[in-house]
């Protein structure tokens, strides 16, 4: 027996493992052979893409070994002594990828509400986005959007795209969004107009509504009696880029994001009514003193306000008939019910009174009923004061006249 016969051996597949893609980050393929007694292994050719990612490994036996029967092993026998094992693997190679701006929305005043600064981050092939800092005031309306690649790709070329590489699997996005914020805005109060009793005639209140870029105004509700003198006035926002304002103790009620009231009562300066007083005759007159006759005098009333004329004094000539007149001469005052008091309205800060007097005393002269005349007492109720007046001048022609006849057929009897 020959003590010096080769030990027939097998070298062992070398471990070989694929690329890897991962966190942006590419491992390139490793090979790796394996450790076999009588057997020394070394990567001859390690794989890249020039050479298709193509790996060779180089098995030499050592002395007292021989190769086994190396079918179906993946090793080919190159002589007695080497033996190679050719394989490929799966570069993986990372795919570029850059992602998409995010889409932000600045804010907007519209119908009198503010809409706050949008933010939406696109997540798109081999990355995924977040938005990690939303706009707002404290940050001056900055936001940051942060992408995350996925496993397989790594970042492209981000130049001009307003991405910023932080890490190999992270890049992120700021900027910042206009906020539009809303201008406060308030509305004023409406003011009230006439409200006055000027020549005997009340002018009731009229609201007039205030002047306010952006707001439209309008009266709702005019005060009048019949609604207590409330008045409404309606504000309305007609243009974007403002909203209300804090409106308490404006006297304004905000009923919605675009619409105001203001409500509020007049004291109305309504006519203190007056009615004059009747004339009466002065004491110590309209008597017979001594046999001689005083007449009388009209003495008209006095009222706050108002003036009082004896247009006429009564007279046999007139028929002892007398006109006073009254004239309402300041404000806040007009003229009450007259009916039955004698006093006839002329206007609203004229009216008159008109009557007779009954003389007294030293068989005065009295009044006595022209022929074919009806001399009837003045009631208050009657004609005006011109057709009264043109009817006692009449009647006091007439009494003239018959008067002037007696006298003649005195004389022709005589």
């Amino acid at each position: 027996m020959n003590p010096n016969l080769c030990v027939p051996t097998k070298p062992l597949a070398p471990e070989a493992t694929d690329g890897v893609c991962e966190g942006g980050e590419w491992t390139a393929p490793t090979v790796v052979p394996a450790t076999t007694p009588g057997i020394n292994y070394v990567v001859t050719q390690q794989p890249n893409a020039g050479n298709g990612w193509t790996y060779i490994v180089t098995a030499t036996v050592q002395n007292g070994y021989a190769w086994g029967d190396l079918t179906g092993t993946g090793w080919v026998e190159v002589s007695s002594a080497t033996a190679t094992y050719t394989g490929t693997v799966d570069p993986n190679l990372c795919e570029p990828t850059v992602p998409a701006a995010p889409e932000a929305t600045d804010g907007v005043c519209e119908g009198g509400e503010w809409t706050a600064p949008t933010v939406e981050a696109i997540s798109g092939t081999g990355y995924t986005a977040v938005v990690t800092q939303q706009p707002n005031a404290g940050n001056g309306w900055t936001y940051i959007v942060t992408a995350t690649v996925q496993s397989g790709y790594a970042w492209g070329d981000l130049t001009g795209t307003g991405w910023q590489k932080v890490t190999n699997a992270t890049a992120t996005y700021t900027d910042t969004v206009e906020p539009n914020l809303c201008e406060d805005v308030f509305p004023v109060a409406p003011t009230v107009e006439d409200n006055f009793c000027t020549g005997g005639v009340f002018t009731p209140p009229t609201v007039v509504p205030g002047v306010t870029p952006g707001l439209a105004y309008t009266v709702v509700q005019q005060p009048t009696e019949a609604n207590g003198w409330t008045y409404i006035v309606r504000a309305t926002i007609v243009v974007d880029n403002i909203a209300w304002g804090n409106l308490s103790g404006t006297g304004w009620i905000r009923e919605s994001a675009t619409v105001a009231s203001f409500t509020k009562t007049v004291v109305p300066a309504l006519c203190v009514e007056i009615i004059p007083p009747r004339p009466t005759v002065a004491p110590e007159t309209n008597v017979c003193i001594e046999d001689s006759f005083v007449p009388p005098v009209i003495v008209p009333g006095k009222t706050t306000g108002v003036v009082y004329t004896v247009v006429q004094q009564p007279s046999a000539k007139n028929r002892w008939t007398y006109i006073v007149t009254a004239t309402i001469v300041e404000d806040g005052i007009a003229w009450g019910d007259l009916s039955g008091t004698g006093w006839v309205a002329d206007s609203a800060t004229k009216t008159t009174y008109i009557s007779t007097v009954v003389p007294h005393g030293c068989d005065a002269p009295k009044p006595h009923k022209p022929t074919g005349v009806a001399v009837l007492p003045n009631t208050g109720a009657g004609p005006s004061g011109d057709s009264m007046f043109t009817m006692l001048w009449l009647m006091i022609l007439v009494a003239s006249s018959a008067t002037v006849i007696g006298l003649r057929l005195r004389r022709v009897s005589r």
